[in-house]
């Protein structure tokens, strides 16, 4: 089945869903409109494609209040299951625009109960010593302090972070009964939803809490779906975070594009491992390099491809010579 791809341009608007499955997004700004639509989309329209989703992208504001206008626009992705056709799908995957898709890759929906909401939490699979690595390179170089780097059991680096985002969003002041392993929190940036199921929890996380840090709407959300059991952990491969890796394993290059040293950096060693993390990747996720993402140039996918070479090539991912 093809899939079906709707334009969304606010609240209210009506659409005749050609699937019982969508993946939606959110484009609101020039930038991400024309990276999206030109570059990008092609990416999500082979993967939808092949799985017969619709693709809906909401192209303008669900909230025009002075509180949504007061806060980021990454909270309005809680009001996708409030729509007039929201009800209408059976399953709603949300995935930030700032996604590339690898479009061989699997089912997103497959093997997530109805009732559950299906993410990718931060230590899904992490070993301890790249847990370490991530949490006191990162806050050392931000200048947070937020991991002692000293301190490297596992159980101090997890509740290190934990007890950091608790406090900072204030959320010990909502529920003092936030059990241990809640430290685990989810990556918002992409979701399987059930409409009917969790409309609800989605409009509590986007009306009753406030944005206090960058982490905006994922530190409520994340907390409310702990408390309320729905967490069912999908493969990391549809949330590869590729900043986390870039940390991890390339610090420099990591450091050069969160500086904006452009000039320092080897074009064909970024596209080298770019290239590699794309391969790697189901949906492979530019959270905080969006100067990154506004570079990619041109996403290209064979018309056949084996599955040999599936598993060891996608094509290519092409930069701008200069970021």
């Amino acid at each position: 089945m093809a899939c079906a791809f709707f334009t969304v341009s606010g609240p209210g608007v009506s659409l005749v869903p050609q699937s019982g499955k969508a993946i939606v997004t959110l484009l609101i700004g020039g930038s991400y409109i024309k990276q999206w639509s030109e570059v990008i989309g092609n990416s999500w329209w082979h993967y939808a494609d092949k799985h017969g989703f619709d693709l809906i992208a909401i192209v303008g504001p669900l909230d025009d209040s002075d509180t949504a206008r007061n806060r980021s626009v990454a909270w309005q992705k809680c009001l996708i299951l409030s729509q007039p056709w929201s009800h209408l799908y059976q399953r709603i995957a949300w995935v930030d625009a700032d996604i590339l898709i690898n479009p061989y890759s699997p089912d997103i929906f497959r093997g997530v109960p109805d009732e559950k909401i299906g993410a990718v939490t931060t230590y899904q699979d992490s070993t301890i010593s790249q847990l370490h690595i991530s949490h006191s390179r990162y806050h050392g170089f931000s200048g947070t302090g937020m991991v002692d780097p000293d301190q490297h059991l596992l159980e101090e680096v997890k509740r290190a972070f934990y007890d950091f985002y608790v406090r900072v969003h204030g959320l010990e002041q909502i529920d003092d009964q936030i059990a241990p392993g809640e430290e685990n929190m989810i990556s918002t940036g992409v979701l399987v939803l059930s409409p009917v199921v969790h409309k609800a929890i989605l409009e509590k996380a986007y009306y009753s809490f406030t944005e206090r840090t960058r982490m905006y709407e994922q530190t409520p959300l994340s907390y409310l779906v702990h408390k309320n059991c729905l967490l069912y952990e999908i493969n990391s491969r549809f949330n590869w975070c590729i900043g986390s890796h870039l940390l991890r394993h390339w610090p420099e290059l990591w450091l050069f594009l969160n500086n904006k040293h452009y000039d320092k950096i080897d074009i064909d060693l970024l596209e080298h491992i770019m290239h590699n993390e794309y391969i790697n990747s189901f949906f492979m996720h530019f959270a905080t390099l969006i100067h990154l993402f506004n570079s990619i140039k041109t996403v290209s996918f064979p018309p056949q491809i084996g599955a040999l070479s599936r598993a060891i090539k996608i094509d290519q991912v092409k930069f701008l010579g200069a970021i």
